[in-house]
């Protein structure tokens, strides 16, 4: 063993003698390391340019993919606003109908009240000077004596109260005023009975001429009527 090993330097150092004596040999074994190197170089300059090449190309990429996302997300974000615009028109033209039809039944309301305030003062005006007639109805005519009235000349109106033998009959009555001709003159429907039982008929001066009448009363309920009373009216007009 010792052996060997004294053999395998004295080989060794035989080598390093020959190179030192064969300068050849030497100048060839230099440049082989050297262009080995410069491979190994030039090959990890390759590999490094592979992996920036790479990882530019994947940035790159995530970019592109960022700025796509983004790029859909500003579009969904436009469609939802023409969205919302479109139904804020939408809403805004409603509002606009919702007021316009508030504001024309204000005015009809405002103009029936006007109406009603005129008519109210007009009634009250008139009651200054309205007549009053009263009659008790039997369900046949002629069997009593006419309803006279007489229309003085500052009256605008007369009054008829009604009575008849049954008034919660009915839940409401229909009155009618007949002429000779029989055509009727004057129709008031849904009438009830005021607390003494009798039906309030309020007849305009120049709804009626002189001369001879009918008055019909017919009991509703629903739309159902029977006839429950009548009798005659005798109207004049005084000078």
């Amino acid at each position: 063993m010792r052996s060997e090993i004294i053999t395998a330097k004295q080989r060794g150092r035989q080598l390093r003698k020959d190179s030192a004596d064969n300068p050849v040999h030497e100048a060839v074994r230099r440049p082989f390391f050297r262009g080995s190197r410069a491979v190994l170089l030039l090959a990890a300059c390759f590999i490094l340019a592979l992996v920036l090449v790479g990882t530019l190309a994947l940035r790159l990429r995530r970019q592109s993919q960022e700025t796509e996302r983004a790029r859909n997300e500003v579009a969904q974000l436009q469609n939802r606003e023409k969205e919302l615009q479109s139904r804020l028109g939408e809403l805004e033209q409603a509002r606009a109908e919702l007021l316009k039809t508030e504001r024309e039944k204000s005015d009809k309301l405002e103009a029936e009240r006007n109406d009603l305030k005129n008519q109210v003062a007009e009634l009250q005006k008139s009651q200054l000077n309205i007549p009053v007639y009263s009659k008790l109805l039997t369900e046949e005519r002629g069997t009593g004596e006419p309803l006279m009235v007489i229309v003085p000349p500052a009256a605008r109106s007369v009054m008829l109260r009604l009575r008849i033998s049954k008034p919660n009959e009915y839940p409401q009555y229909l009155v009618e005023l007949i002429d000779a001709q029989g055509n009727t003159v004057r129709e008031a429907a849904g009438l009830k009975p005021v607390d003494d039982g009798t039906l309030n008929l309020i007849i305009p001066r120049s709804a009626l001429g002189e001369g001879k009448y009918l008055v019909r009363v017919h009991g509703q309920r629903g739309k159902v009527q029977s006839k429950v009373a009548e009798d005659d009216l005798l109207l004049t007009r005084s000078k």
